[in-house]
């Protein structure tokens, strides 16, 4: 016996194509390749900044979502202060806060990009890697994310400088 059929029009090429009642929802094109082509097109009305990739991350997750950097900074905006889920009356001390950032992700990945993901005192790539102010952060709060005020310092190096952990600040 054979189950009732029904035409339908590809959304792709436009050619009459026949499919089971069930699928009638579910399918718009005719083929795999017009499936690919309409849905490329779509895409491609889509405003750049919201697209995202799925890739393999580092630590050998497979299919993360890897959000590109206007998406991300477009969410944190939309998202900040009172406009936040978590918001308590705005007692969040100002450092935290800017340490937080979205802003403050990104100036320490520029200085690590700079600096090719290697510490400026003893030369080791890689490995556990700190961003640090040359002239500190509480102190000079315009040069806060200011790039030329970062250095790239592996952990070790990063705790032999004068102001790891505060204990120099009543010098400067």
């Amino acid at each position: 016996m054979k189950r009732n059929r029904i035409t339908k029009p590809c959304k792709s090429c436009g050619i009459l194509f026949e499919l089971v009642p069930c699928e009638a929802k579910v399918r718009s094109t005719c083929s795999r390749e017009c499936s690919r082509k309409y849905f490329s097109e779509l895409r491609k009305k889509i405003p750049h900044t919201w697209h995202h990739k799925i890739a393999a991350s580092r630590r050998g997750k497979k299919n993360k979502k890897q959000y590109s950097m206007q998406y991300r900074m477009r969410m944190s905006e939309l998202f900040r202060g009172e406009k936040s889920y978590r918001w308590k009356g705005g007692i969040t001390e100002e450092n935290n806060r800017i340490r937080t950032s979205m802003e403050y992700r990104v100036w320490r990945e520029d200085v690590f990009k700079r600096d090719d993901y290697t510490c400026q005192e003893c030369g080791e790539r890689g490995g556990r890697l700190n961003a640090d102010h040359i002239k500190p952060f509480a102190f000079f709060p315009e040069l806060r994310l200011e790039i030329s005020n970062g250095r790239t310092l592996c952990e070790e190096c990063h705790r032999k400088t004068p102001t790891y952990g505060r204990p120099a600040l009543a010098k400067i």
